[in-house]
């Protein structure tokens, strides 16, 4: 990719806008994150000094000073989480001025957004405890969308000899995307990662197996609808493929989308932070921030494709 503008019309003036605002920005970060390089080398020798001094300063017939430990402990949680924000929160600045530029709106988190509902579609597994951040809003094509980046955790508990421990597990970390159409889906379709034998045999539910055209597919994509002729109208090749690009420049390869009346219900696992162009361990480059553009124009080719796809004919 030569120039932003060549995502599509929706970005025509991007590249003018990477020049004046986001190149720089990320300049500005890229020494801003050498600065933390070299803060959190200095963190990481004074918390060492403290751990040997726990061993040095250890009360009598104890092999080292928990006090100490602990303190080294703190000293590090606190400069290693001023270090990690602090470039978070410069990275904020110029994607809240990307997004305007897009003629969207960001906020670092959403003041309103619809979890329960990706519960209810059945594109997210259930949990017990969430954390939203990164919301974008907007409208594409007459299609009002937002997205958020979540991460849920759900309770496991186990019992053994010395009592019971609570534990809150990772079970879905990544995107979540909501797009609203004007006019209703006849059916409900569903969509998700090809899970093996064993993953189809149990997904299917009360809703019959959708049969691809393209054979690759087939293979890559399982799909269960209670309206196969507009399954099959919606999910042709080319919007597969939309549903593929958008998986690999924004997701881990593990997706699900459902067609529910008049909306569009998608998640999307990570293999990290979407917005996080860079970080204290991750270099910040222009390869790093097309990535992600390049994952908000597959958005909006697949809302595109559904423009024209969002009833079969003759409905």
């Amino acid at each position: 990719m030569q120039s932003f503008d060549e995502l599509g019309e929706r970005f025509q003036g991007m590249e003018r806008l990477w020049r004046e605002t986001i190149e720089p920005a990320l300049a500005d970060q890229k020494k801003r994150r050498e600065r933390n390089l070299i803060l959190f080398g200095l963190l990481v020798i004074v918390t060492g000094a403290l751990l040997y001094c726990s061993y040095l300063f250890a009360p009598q017939d104890e092999p080292v000073s928990v006090p100490i430990i602990v303190g080294a402990f703190i000293v590090f949680g606190m400069g290693f989480g001023y270090l990690m924000n602090d470039l978070k929160t410069r990275e904020q600045a110029w994607i809240t001025k990307a997004m305007e530029g897009l003629g969207l709106i960001y906020a670092t988190e959403p003041a309103d957004f619809p979890l329960g509902r990706f519960r209810q579609m059945g594109v997210i597994p259930s949990y017990d405890r969430s954390a939203l951040e990164d919301h974008i809003r907007g409208e594409h094509q007459g299609v009002a969308f937002e997205l958020c980046e979540a991460e849920l955790k759900e309770k496991r508990t186990t019992s053994s000899k010395n009592g019971t421990k609570t534990t809150y597990v990772t079970v879905f970390d990544g995107l979540l995307i909501r797009c609203g159409f004007k006019r209703s889906f006849t059916g409900i379709t569903r969509i998700k990662r090809d899970g093996g034998f064993l993953g189809n045999l149990f997904s299917s539910g009360k809703q019959d197996r959708v049969r691809l055209e393209d054979p690759e597919f087939e293979k890559a994509f399982e799909v269960y609808s209670d309206d196969q002729v507009e399954a099959r109208y919606l999910l042709n090749p080319g919007f597969m493929q939309r549903l593929l690009d958008l998986d690999r420049h924004l997701g881990s390869g593990n997706l699900a989308l459902t067609f529910h009346e008049q909306e569009v219900w998608l998640s999307l696992r990570q293999k990290g932070d979407s917005f996080r162009m860079g970080g204290l361990f991750k270099a910040y480059s222009r390869e790093s921030v097309a990535e992600f553009f390049k994952g908000l124009a597959d958005l909006f080719h697949i809302i595109e494709e559904l423009n024209r796809r969002e009833r079969r004919p003759g409905a």
